[in-house]
């Protein structure tokens, strides 16, 4: 017959405590360097396949909405075109072409307008194919350093932490009591997919419900489902409608601007905001 050993209350209670912070302490697991995790993300975006995306865009105060179509080769070379209806029942819509940064968009005179990438043009970060290309986005907004991809010391701007139950990296300055949140970076740590931005601005972006939509073994294609903008007291939804992989001959047309065609904006003040600042 075994015996039983048994331990006073006082010790039982201590054990379970120990127990508790030892399983709930992410800081206590290994963490990656900067550049294996960021080309773990880059794995993560379709490698040679193109995608055209559609979404439906809610801002949930006033319950207006619109439809994107997203043509995507790259991080680098995207184009979207955006189209919706006035509470008159007036048809609106327009498009924008992203290339190296820079986005060209007609405009409602019908010619040309070409300027730079807005610092809170977020979307880029679901579709870099290379490391260096993304480590290059998190560098201008601030997420990393500038010396981060080069230096083995990763203190002070990497950490583990948790996020709605998952474990995740966390890249950015360390929070502050007498300044403003820092911009900062979620990725999780199992599938490499972000989950989370902070932009400088203090908008903050979730991204939820990733879908798997590799045809192949060897390339992965993980893509949000959902997107949620949280902007001054303004809260705006993406939902996918659709997601097709392609080929990047099949939409190697899609990015140009109609010639002559005028771009016809929204009466909505939050979705013009939403359009001139993210998109």
């Amino acid at each position: 017959m075994t015996a039983k050993i048994s331990f006073p209350t006082k010790f039982s209670s201590l054990f379970a405590f120990l127990a508790v912070l030892v399983l709930s302490a992410p800081a206590s697991a290994h963490i990656p360097k900067l550049m294996t995790i960021l080309s773990k993300v880059a794995g993560n975006n379709g490698g040679t396949n193109g995608l055209v995306i559609k979404k439906k865009l809610t801002i949930k105060e006033g319950n207006v909405s619109c439809l994107e179509t997203w043509y995507v080769a790259n991080a680098d070379l995207m184009k979207l075109e955006v189209s919706g209806t006035d509470e008159d029942g007036g048809k609106w819509a327009f498009e924008i072409l992203y290339k190296d940064g820079r986005r060209t968009t007609n405009t409602e005179e019908g010619g040309q307008k070409n300027f730079p990438y807005s610092q809170e043009f977020y979307e880029p970060l679901l579709h870099y194919r290379s490391s260096r290309a993304l480590l290059s986005k998190l560098v201008s907004l601030q997420m990393v350093p500038t010396w981060a991809g080069g230096n083995s010391n990763q203190e002070g701007f990497i950490s583990l932490d948790r996020l709605k139950g998952s474990l995740v990296y966390l890249m950015g300055a360390g929070e502050t009591k007498n300044t403003a949140a820092p911009p900062q970076i979620w990725i999780e740590q199992d599938s490499f997919v972000v989950k989370k931005v902070r932009l400088g601005s203090q908008v903050e972006v979730d991204f939820e419900s990733f879908k798997d939509h590799s045809e192949k073994k060897d390339v992965k294609i993980l893509q949000p489902d959902s997107q949620t903008v949280f902007w001054k007291s303004t809260t705006v939804n993406l939902q996918n409608t659709s997601l097709e992989v392609v080929s990047q001959a099949k939409i190697a047309g899609a990015f140009k601007l109609k010639q002559g065609e005028s771009a016809k904006l929204p009466d909505n003040v939050n979705l013009k905001e939403f359009y001139s600042r993210f998109r």
